[in-house]
């Protein structure tokens, strides 16, 4: 029995599209299910990985302009390890699984961080203050991550994206 999480929701950046995956156990073998889709082998433990991608809704829906498509992504069944590596793009954070908006907030060395989407782009606030913004997920949340755990290395807003 693989020793992941029953579920595991994880955000990636994919050449600045953003992506969800959630990888669940069914409780079920590869005898009721099917071989992995993957490697084509028995899976005494078949899971089940849900890929979404963040979409932007038209302006007239502004309260909520950013939210989740399982359009033009793939749902896979089989070996847990082998469902990760069909995941595209750099892992950036793992979010709670019933995360369902444009808005990513973390935990990081004790910092409260907030990376939330907009018409602009990836904001970042570290600790309730407005830090910058950035292009792609995966910048804003490096930026953040450094400027968690490094605060004498925060760069003020102006020095660039």
């Amino acid at each position: 029995m693989s020793q992941r999480a029953p579920i595991e929701t994880t955000v990636h950046d994919h050449d600045g599209e953003v992506l969800r995956y959630t990888l669940k156990a069914t409780g079920q073998s590869s005898e009721r299910l099917g071989a992995c889709e993957v490697c084509g082998q028995h899976v005494s433990e078949v899971y089940l990985q849900r890929g979404m991608k963040m979409f932007e809704r038209p302006t007239s829906i502004a309260a909520r302009r950013f939210g989740w498509t399982h359009h033009g992504m793939t749902d896979l069944f089989g070996h847990a390890d082998c469902l990760v590596v069909r995941r595209k793009g750099v892992e950036v954070m793992k979010v709670p699984t019933n995360h369902d908006d444009a808005n990513f907030r973390q935990e990081i060395n004790g910092v409260d961080v907030l990376i939330g989407r907009d018409a602009e782009g990836f904001k970042a606030y570290i600790a309730d203050r407005y830090e910058g913004l950035f292009t792609t997920l995966l910048r804003a949340y490096q930026f953040a991550a450094t400027a968690a755990n490094h605060p004498e290395r925060r760069r003020p807003i102006t020095a660039g994206l």
